[in-house]
């Protein structure tokens, strides 16, 4: 889920899966795709104009308030302690009505009239204040980024999911999740603050939380985790795994949502880069299977004109796709987080289709600004 506040940038807020209070438990290695196989059969997709109706009415909202996706790209590309994403140049968390402030100074998110710690706007917060001290080093926006890391750790469980302690329903489930939900996204943004904050410190907490952050990214959705494979599209399938930002309930079909399973791969990334340990090791590992399943997926986002939301409209076949939300053109998000993994990964397929979603929005090609 994305809101916007009016007059400051919009803060990327995922509904996560409810999940009881556990303990810590042992990863168990996941098998994945990262070469294609002669087995692999992947459905014919020729959207046409089948939805020209819908792409047109979100192009005409996105002209009546449209997003520019360069705010959001990084100077030299993503790292793994540089500014997240560009969100050192977005405006902090204030004390707004439907996002604000609790009495220790850290993110609250309203729903249903009350207020919740939502661990993804913990961390996007907490990447505007990192963003901030590398560009001005003052110790008081170091600090704040620390107290935001901790309130992750607070918010992490013995196993190492970060829970969200209120009801959800997400749009493609059947059912609503009760409070204590976890969410791919939140794992991943959580690991690229633990980064961050041992790269500031070298303190041995954040390396403990992170790797169990790692550790629950392990967990499949049957069994309460956020981890699912593109088999529900065909079977062959699979050996490609997702990062659920919404994981399926027992009546629904995971959906495999662009956003959130992006900011799980980031987040991959970053703590392969810190923990010297077989953790990054295995870190590096589930980016790559990510990653080719989200270069293989990518055409299946194309809906003629504009990208998905998500794949439910290749699961059940029931539904139409999820284009964007009211609230904020996810287009625009896809564009910076294509351009990030392009800087990682070098792989031209991310600058393709970034550019091919920002043509969609007529604003040209995409760039990388030099450092």
């Amino acid at each position: 889920m994305i809101i916007k506040k009016l007059g400051f940038p919009a803060l990327i807020i995922s509904g996560l899966l409810a999940l009881s209070t556990g303990t810590a438990q042992t990863a168990t290695p996941l098998t994945c795709a990262t070469v294609p196989s002669a087995a692999d059969a992947w459905p014919e997709w020729k959207p046409g104009d089948k939805y020209a109706l819908p792409v047109a009415q979100a192009l005409e909202r996105f002209k009546k308030a449209p997003s520019q996706w360069a705010t959001y790209v990084t100077p030299g590309g993503h790292t793994w302690n540089g500014d997240y994403l560009g969100y050192g140049n977005q405006e902090v968390v204030q004390r707004w009505d439907l996002i604000s402030l609790d009495d220790e100074d850290i993110p609250v998110v309203k729903y249903q009239g009350k207020y919740y710690r939502n661990p993804n706007t913990i961390a996007q917060n907490a990447f505007k204040y990192y963003g901030r001290f590398l560009a001005n080093q003052k110790p008081e926006d170091k600090a704040t980024f620390l107290k935001h890391a901790e309130a992750l750790i607070k918010g992490q469980d013995g196993r190492g999911a970060l829970l969200m302690p209120y009801p959800y329903k997400a749009a493609r489930n059947m059912g609503e999740y009760p409070a204590n939900w976890v969410s791919a996204m939140s794992q991943g943004q959580a690991l690229s603050v633990f980064a961050r904050a041992y790269n500031l410190t070298q303190d041995q907490k954040y390396l403990v939380a992170g790797r169990k952050a790692l550790d629950f990214l392990h967990v499949p959705v049957e069994r309460g985790g956020t981890v699912s494979n593109l088999g529900n599209i065909d079977p062959s399938l699979a050996r490609y795994v997702w990062f659920e930002e919404y994981p399926q309930d027992a009546k629904s079909s995971a959906s495999h949502v662009f956003n959130g399973g992006v900011f799980a791969l980031l987040g991959l990334y970053d703590w392969s880069k810190v923990d010297k340990t077989r953790a990054g090791l295995e870190a590096s590992r589930l980016f790559q299977c990510g990653a080719y399943s989200l270069e293989s997926a990518l055409p299946y986002f194309e809906l003629g004109g504009y990208s998905a939301y998500d794949l439910g409209h290749l699961v059940d076949g029931i539904v139409a796709p999820r284009i964007q939300l009211i609230q904020y053109p996810y287009q625009t998000v896809h564009i910076y987080q294509l351009l990030a993994m392009y800087s990682i990964t070098n792989k031209q397929t991310y600058l393709d289709w970034a550019n091919r979603f920002s043509h969609d929005l007529g604003q040209g090609d995409v760039s990388i600004p030099a450092k």
